[in-house]
Protein backbone atom coordinates (compact mmCIF):
# COMPACT_ATOMS: atom_id res chain seq x y z
CA UNK A 1 0.00 0.00 0.00
CA UNK A 2 1.62 3.55 -0.63
CA UNK A 3 1.46 5.64 1.85
CA UNK A 4 2.89 9.11 1.92
CA UNK A 5 4.41 10.26 5.02
CA UNK A 6 5.25 14.32 3.95
CA UNK A 7 3.86 16.23 1.50
CA UNK A 8 5.38 18.11 -1.04
CA UNK A 9 7.73 21.50 -1.06
CA UNK A 10 7.15 24.38 -2.15
CA UNK A 11 9.71 23.71 -4.47
CA UNK A 12 8.00 20.57 -5.31
CA UNK A 13 5.04 21.77 -6.15
CA UNK A 14 6.07 24.65 -8.28
CA UNK A 15 7.98 22.17 -10.32
CA UNK A 16 5.19 19.96 -11.19
CA UNK A 17 3.08 23.07 -12.14
CA UNK A 18 5.51 24.02 -14.04
CA UNK A 19 5.83 20.37 -15.67
CA UNK A 20 2.51 20.49 -16.10
CA UNK A 21 2.50 23.66 -18.01
CA UNK A 22 5.02 22.33 -20.65
CA UNK A 23 3.05 19.31 -20.80
CA UNK A 24 -0.19 21.47 -22.40
CA UNK A 25 2.16 23.70 -24.66
CA UNK A 26 2.98 20.16 -26.43
CA UNK A 27 -0.07 19.29 -26.98
CA UNK A 28 -1.38 19.15 -30.87
CA UNK A 29 -4.11 21.78 -31.90
CA UNK A 30 -6.37 18.89 -32.34
CA UNK A 31 -6.51 18.05 -28.61
CA UNK A 32 -6.25 21.64 -27.57
CA UNK A 33 -9.60 22.08 -29.12
CA UNK A 34 -11.14 19.03 -27.07
CA UNK A 35 -13.13 20.04 -24.00
CA UNK A 36 -11.76 19.77 -20.72
CA UNK A 37 -12.12 16.44 -19.21
CA UNK A 38 -13.75 16.77 -15.58
CA UNK A 39 -10.63 16.83 -13.24
CA UNK A 40 -10.65 14.23 -10.54
CA UNK A 41 -12.18 15.44 -6.94
CA UNK A 42 -9.48 16.04 -4.50
CA UNK A 43 -8.89 13.23 -2.92
CA UNK A 44 -9.06 12.52 1.14
CA UNK A 45 -6.48 12.45 3.30
CA UNK A 46 -6.26 10.05 6.87
CA UNK A 47 -3.30 10.89 8.99
CA UNK A 48 -2.35 8.60 11.92
CA UNK A 49 -0.40 9.89 14.50
CA UNK A 50 1.48 7.76 17.15
CA UNK A 51 3.42 8.15 20.35
CA UNK A 52 6.96 8.80 20.30
CA UNK A 53 9.10 5.05 20.15
CA UNK A 54 5.34 3.76 20.03
CA UNK A 55 5.36 1.64 17.08
CA UNK A 56 7.74 -1.95 17.09
CA UNK A 57 5.53 -2.96 20.73
CA UNK A 58 4.27 -6.43 19.57
CA UNK A 59 1.23 -5.56 20.77
CA UNK A 60 -1.44 -2.35 20.58
CA UNK A 61 0.71 0.40 17.83
CA UNK A 62 1.88 -2.78 16.32
CA UNK A 63 -1.41 -4.18 15.81
CA UNK A 64 -3.06 -0.39 14.60
CA UNK A 65 -0.30 -0.30 12.14
CA UNK A 66 -1.23 -3.76 10.13
CA UNK A 67 -4.81 -2.88 10.19
CA UNK A 68 -4.18 0.80 8.41
CA UNK A 69 -1.94 -0.41 5.83
CA UNK A 70 -4.59 -2.95 4.83
CA UNK A 71 -7.39 0.37 3.92
CA UNK A 72 -8.40 0.50 -0.06
CA UNK A 73 -7.37 3.81 -0.97
CA UNK A 74 -8.96 3.07 -4.47
CA UNK A 75 -12.17 4.31 -4.78
CA UNK A 76 -14.55 1.68 -6.32
CA UNK A 77 -16.70 3.54 -8.12
CA UNK A 78 -13.81 5.18 -10.22
CA UNK A 79 -10.88 3.11 -10.09
CA UNK A 80 -9.03 5.80 -9.52
CA UNK A 81 -7.27 6.46 -6.05
CA UNK A 82 -8.95 8.77 -3.28
CA UNK A 83 -6.64 8.38 -0.07
CA UNK A 84 -3.53 9.68 1.40
CA UNK A 85 -3.02 7.42 4.15
CA UNK A 86 -0.31 9.56 6.59
CA UNK A 87 1.57 8.16 9.04
CA UNK A 88 2.95 10.20 11.78
CA UNK A 89 5.42 8.70 14.28
CA UNK A 90 8.67 11.20 15.21
CA UNK A 91 11.24 10.70 17.99
CA UNK A 92 9.92 13.19 20.26
CA UNK A 93 7.10 14.42 21.91
CA UNK A 94 7.61 18.11 21.06
CA UNK A 95 8.27 17.29 17.38
CA UNK A 96 5.17 15.36 17.78
CA UNK A 97 2.82 18.45 19.03
CA UNK A 98 4.93 20.89 16.04
CA UNK A 99 4.38 18.42 13.13
CA UNK A 100 0.54 17.73 14.25
CA UNK A 101 -0.29 21.85 13.99
CA UNK A 102 1.17 22.31 10.88
CA UNK A 103 -0.89 19.70 9.33
CA UNK A 104 -3.69 21.06 11.43
CA UNK A 105 -3.20 24.03 9.20
CA UNK A 106 -1.37 23.04 5.95
CA UNK A 107 -4.82 21.46 3.94
CA UNK A 108 -2.51 21.52 0.47
CA UNK A 109 -3.69 18.38 -1.64
CA UNK A 110 -0.33 16.35 -2.17
CA UNK A 111 -2.44 14.85 -5.00
CA UNK A 112 -3.24 18.22 -6.66
CA UNK A 113 -1.46 21.00 -5.06
CA UNK A 114 -3.33 23.20 -6.43
CA UNK A 115 -6.17 22.00 -4.46
CA UNK A 116 -6.86 21.51 -0.89
CA UNK A 117 -8.31 18.39 0.41
CA UNK A 118 -11.89 17.57 0.39
CA UNK A 119 -11.89 16.18 4.22
CA UNK A 120 -9.63 14.99 6.39
CA UNK A 121 -9.35 12.62 9.25
CA UNK A 122 -6.54 12.84 12.00
CA UNK A 123 -6.26 9.41 14.09
CA UNK A 124 -4.65 9.68 17.56
CA UNK A 125 -4.03 6.38 18.97
CA UNK A 126 -3.22 7.81 22.60
CA UNK A 127 -5.02 10.73 24.67
CA UNK A 128 -2.20 12.19 25.53
CA UNK A 129 -0.92 13.43 21.69
CA UNK A 130 -3.84 15.66 22.54
CA UNK A 131 -1.50 18.03 24.44
CA UNK A 132 -0.60 20.68 22.01
CA UNK A 133 -2.37 20.87 19.35
CA UNK A 134 -4.71 24.21 19.16
CA UNK A 135 -7.95 22.49 17.96
CA UNK A 136 -9.32 26.43 17.81
CA UNK A 137 -8.10 26.72 14.39
CA UNK A 138 -8.99 22.68 13.10
CA UNK A 139 -10.61 23.36 9.87
CA UNK A 140 -14.47 23.06 9.58
CA UNK A 141 -14.19 20.08 6.80
CA UNK A 142 -11.50 17.40 9.14
CA UNK A 143 -13.02 15.64 12.04
CA UNK A 144 -10.52 13.55 15.07
CA UNK A 145 -10.63 9.51 15.79
CA UNK A 146 -9.29 8.91 19.24
CA UNK A 147 -8.88 5.14 19.56
CA UNK A 148 -8.69 3.30 23.39
CA UNK A 149 -10.50 6.72 24.88
CA UNK A 150 -12.93 7.89 26.69
CA UNK A 151 -16.01 8.80 25.06
CA UNK A 152 -16.67 11.33 27.70
CA UNK A 153 -13.50 13.56 26.49
CA UNK A 154 -15.83 15.02 23.73
CA UNK A 155 -17.15 17.57 26.19
CA UNK A 156 -13.69 18.74 27.53
CA UNK A 157 -12.81 21.90 27.57
CA UNK A 158 -9.90 20.77 24.73
CA UNK A 159 -12.63 19.09 22.37
CA UNK A 160 -16.28 20.89 23.25
CA UNK A 161 -16.06 22.96 20.23
CA UNK A 162 -15.46 20.09 17.25
CA UNK A 163 -18.98 18.62 18.21
CA UNK A 164 -19.82 15.99 15.87
CA UNK A 165 -16.75 15.74 14.64
CA UNK A 166 -14.81 13.78 17.11
CA UNK A 167 -15.73 10.19 17.17
CA UNK A 168 -13.91 7.25 19.54
CA UNK A 169 -13.13 3.56 19.10
CA UNK A 170 -12.95 0.76 22.30
CA UNK A 171 -12.32 -2.29 22.37
CA UNK A 172 -12.98 -4.33 25.96
CA UNK A 173 -11.10 -7.09 27.80
CA UNK A 174 -13.43 -7.69 29.81
CA UNK A 175 -14.68 -10.70 28.23
CA UNK A 176 -11.50 -11.79 28.55
CA UNK A 177 -11.10 -11.12 32.15
CA UNK A 178 -14.01 -13.40 33.12
CA UNK A 179 -12.79 -16.67 31.05
CA UNK A 180 -9.67 -16.06 32.55
CA UNK A 181 -10.70 -16.07 35.70
CA UNK A 182 -12.70 -19.17 35.42
CA UNK A 183 -8.80 -20.40 34.74
CA UNK A 184 -7.83 -18.89 37.52
CA UNK A 185 -10.89 -21.15 39.92
CA UNK A 186 -10.70 -23.99 38.17
CA UNK A 187 -6.87 -24.00 39.14
CA UNK A 188 -7.41 -23.26 42.45
CA UNK A 189 -10.08 -26.06 42.41
CA UNK A 190 -7.66 -28.60 40.85
CA UNK A 191 -4.70 -27.56 43.59
CA UNK A 192 -6.75 -26.87 46.46
CA UNK A 193 -5.06 -23.49 46.74
CA UNK A 194 -7.58 -20.80 47.11
CA UNK A 195 -4.47 -18.20 46.32
CA UNK A 196 -4.92 -18.55 43.06
CA UNK A 197 -8.59 -17.11 43.18
CA UNK A 198 -7.46 -13.49 44.37
CA UNK A 199 -6.05 -11.39 41.41
CA UNK A 200 -3.53 -8.21 41.34
CA UNK A 201 -3.90 -6.07 38.35
CA UNK A 202 -0.85 -4.27 37.10
CA UNK A 203 -1.19 -1.31 34.94
CA UNK A 204 0.29 1.82 34.47
CA UNK A 205 -1.94 4.44 36.17
CA UNK A 206 -5.62 4.65 37.17
CA UNK A 207 -8.92 6.12 34.93
CA UNK A 208 -8.37 4.19 32.31
CA UNK A 209 -11.79 3.13 30.74
CA UNK A 210 -11.42 -0.33 29.62
CA UNK A 211 -8.77 -1.10 31.95
CA UNK A 212 -11.40 -0.53 34.82
CA UNK A 213 -13.88 -2.73 33.29
CA UNK A 214 -11.74 -5.65 33.50
CA UNK A 215 -11.85 -5.20 37.01
CA UNK A 216 -15.23 -4.51 37.15
CA UNK A 217 -15.77 -7.41 35.05
CA UNK A 218 -13.80 -10.10 37.61
CA UNK A 219 -15.67 -7.76 40.74
CA UNK A 220 -19.07 -8.52 39.30
CA UNK A 221 -18.42 -12.29 39.60
CA UNK A 222 -17.74 -11.77 42.78
CA UNK A 223 -20.49 -9.99 43.98
CA UNK A 224 -23.02 -11.79 41.82
CA UNK A 225 -21.75 -15.11 43.62
CA UNK A 226 -19.97 -16.66 40.53
CA UNK A 227 -16.72 -17.03 42.22
CA UNK A 228 -15.30 -15.75 45.41
CA UNK A 229 -11.96 -13.99 45.33
CA UNK A 230 -10.25 -10.46 45.96
CA UNK A 231 -9.09 -8.31 43.30
CA UNK A 232 -6.66 -5.72 44.01
CA UNK A 233 -4.95 -3.42 41.63
CA UNK A 234 -1.72 -1.73 41.37
CA UNK A 235 -0.40 1.52 39.58
CA UNK A 236 2.88 2.10 39.04
CA UNK A 237 2.60 6.09 38.39
CA UNK A 238 -0.24 8.39 39.29
CA UNK A 239 -1.47 9.67 36.43
CA UNK A 240 -0.85 10.13 32.86
CA UNK A 241 1.85 13.10 32.99
CA UNK A 242 4.01 10.96 35.25
CA UNK A 243 4.34 8.39 32.93
CA UNK A 244 6.40 10.91 30.62
CA UNK A 245 9.15 9.92 33.09
CA UNK A 246 9.45 6.50 30.83
CA UNK A 247 11.06 6.13 27.76
CA UNK A 248 9.14 3.56 25.48
CA UNK A 249 12.76 2.22 24.44
CA UNK A 250 13.58 0.94 27.47
CA UNK A 251 10.05 -0.30 28.87
CA UNK A 252 10.91 -4.22 28.40
CA UNK A 253 13.58 -4.01 30.58
CA UNK A 254 11.50 -2.09 33.33
CA UNK A 255 8.60 -5.02 32.89
CA UNK A 256 11.07 -7.43 34.19
CA UNK A 257 12.28 -5.28 36.87
CA UNK A 258 8.78 -4.78 38.27
CA UNK A 259 7.76 -8.34 38.39
CA UNK A 260 10.33 -8.76 40.90
CA UNK A 261 8.90 -6.42 42.74
CA UNK A 262 5.47 -8.28 42.40
CA UNK A 263 6.87 -11.40 43.05
CA UNK A 264 8.32 -10.63 46.38
CA UNK A 265 4.67 -9.04 47.31
CA UNK A 266 2.46 -11.97 46.09
CA UNK A 267 2.69 -14.28 49.64
CA UNK A 268 1.96 -10.93 51.64
CA UNK A 269 -0.67 -9.66 49.49
CA UNK A 270 -1.63 -13.60 48.93
CA UNK A 271 -2.63 -13.35 45.47
CA UNK A 272 -1.73 -16.32 42.60
CA UNK A 273 -3.05 -14.51 39.60
CA UNK A 274 -2.14 -11.73 37.67
CA UNK A 275 -3.33 -9.19 35.03
CA UNK A 276 -0.58 -7.65 33.54
CA UNK A 277 -1.39 -4.45 31.31
CA UNK A 278 1.60 -2.51 30.63
CA UNK A 279 2.07 -2.52 27.14
CA UNK A 280 5.25 -2.99 26.19
CA UNK A 281 6.63 -4.08 29.12
CA UNK A 282 4.13 -6.89 29.98
CA UNK A 283 6.83 -8.96 27.88
CA UNK A 284 9.28 -8.13 30.00
CA UNK A 285 7.09 -8.80 32.93
CA UNK A 286 6.10 -12.23 31.50
CA UNK A 287 9.97 -13.24 30.78
CA UNK A 288 10.31 -12.94 34.79
CA UNK A 289 7.47 -14.90 35.83
CA UNK A 290 8.29 -17.24 33.88
CA UNK A 291 11.42 -18.14 34.85
CA UNK A 292 11.13 -17.15 38.22
CA UNK A 293 7.53 -17.56 39.47
CA UNK A 294 5.81 -20.43 37.03
CA UNK A 295 2.80 -20.81 39.56
CA UNK A 296 1.54 -17.49 38.38
CA UNK A 297 -1.44 -17.76 36.25
CA UNK A 298 -0.74 -14.38 34.13
CA UNK A 299 -3.15 -12.54 31.49
CA UNK A 300 -0.85 -10.06 29.46
CA UNK A 301 -3.45 -7.44 27.90
CA UNK A 302 -2.57 -6.18 24.81
CA UNK A 303 0.17 -8.83 23.79
CA UNK A 304 0.66 -10.83 20.39
CA UNK A 305 1.68 -14.37 22.74
CA UNK A 306 3.27 -15.46 26.17
CA UNK A 307 5.81 -17.87 27.05
CA UNK A 308 3.98 -20.96 28.74
CA UNK A 309 0.60 -22.40 29.22
CA UNK A 310 -0.31 -21.01 32.23
CA UNK A 311 0.34 -17.37 30.60
CA UNK A 312 -3.10 -16.20 28.49
CA UNK A 313 -2.77 -13.37 26.28
CA UNK A 314 -5.42 -11.24 25.10
CA UNK A 315 -5.17 -8.47 22.37
CA UNK A 316 -7.89 -6.12 21.42
CA UNK A 317 -7.51 -5.76 17.75
CA UNK A 318 -7.94 -1.76 17.52
CA UNK A 319 -6.28 -1.90 13.75
CA UNK A 320 -9.26 -3.95 12.42
CA UNK A 321 -11.56 -1.97 13.90
CA UNK A 322 -9.42 0.99 12.78
CA UNK A 323 -9.22 -0.01 9.23
CA UNK A 324 -12.98 -0.82 9.23
CA UNK A 325 -13.93 2.59 10.93
CA UNK A 326 -11.99 4.74 8.16
CA UNK A 327 -13.37 2.07 5.49
CA UNK A 328 -16.54 3.74 6.12
CA UNK A 329 -15.60 7.02 6.92
CA UNK A 330 -14.29 7.69 2.92
CA UNK A 331 -18.28 6.81 2.20
CA UNK A 332 -19.78 8.10 4.66
CA UNK A 333 -21.71 11.97 4.70
CA UNK A 334 -19.39 14.31 7.29
CA UNK A 335 -20.28 13.91 11.20
CA UNK A 336 -22.47 10.92 10.51
CA UNK A 337 -19.68 8.39 12.11
CA UNK A 338 -20.74 6.44 14.91
CA UNK A 339 -19.00 6.25 18.37
CA UNK A 340 -18.68 2.29 18.90
CA UNK A 341 -17.63 -0.35 21.46
CA UNK A 342 -16.66 -3.21 20.74
CA UNK A 343 -16.98 -6.40 23.58
CA UNK A 344 -15.41 -9.52 23.88
CA UNK A 345 -14.52 -12.79 21.73
CA UNK A 346 -17.98 -12.86 19.48
CA UNK A 347 -17.52 -9.95 17.65
CA UNK A 348 -13.59 -10.37 16.61
CA UNK A 349 -12.48 -7.34 17.91
CA UNK A 350 -10.38 -9.41 20.87
CA UNK A 351 -8.73 -12.51 20.24
CA UNK A 352 -6.87 -14.47 23.02
CA UNK A 353 -6.02 -17.75 24.05
CA UNK A 354 -7.64 -18.29 27.04
CA UNK A 355 -9.60 -21.94 26.91
CA UNK A 356 -13.43 -21.78 26.35
CA UNK A 357 -16.07 -22.76 28.73
CA UNK A 358 -19.09 -21.99 26.86
CA UNK A 359 -20.93 -19.86 29.15
CA UNK A 360 -23.28 -17.48 28.37
CA UNK A 361 -22.45 -15.49 30.46
CA UNK A 362 -19.67 -14.40 27.53
CA UNK A 363 -22.10 -13.59 24.86
CA UNK A 364 -22.13 -10.32 23.88
CA UNK A 365 -23.41 -7.94 21.26
CA UNK A 366 -21.26 -6.65 18.20
CA UNK A 367 -21.33 -2.68 19.09
CA UNK A 368 -23.16 -0.12 20.11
Amino acid sequence: MHITRFSLSRCGRSLLCGLAALTLAACSDDEATQPPTPQQAAPLQVCVVFEPDELGDQGYADNVLRGIEQVNRIDPATGKERLDMRLMSLPTTAETSRQLNLWVNDRANSFYPEQNYERRLLVLTHVSLLEGIDFSTFPEQDELLLLDADPNLAHSQTLQGLGKRVHFVNISAADAARRYYRQCSEWADLNDEDIFRNVCTIRWYKGISYQDSVDIAIQEMFDAGVAEGRIDTMTVVETEEDLKEYDNTNLRQFGYTFATFIDMLHETMNFGSVICDMGRASSGFDTYIFAHSPEFITLLIDAESCLSKQRYAVQRQFGRATAQWISRWLDAEPQSMPTLQWHGRWDGYCTDDIPWTGSEDDETDDGE
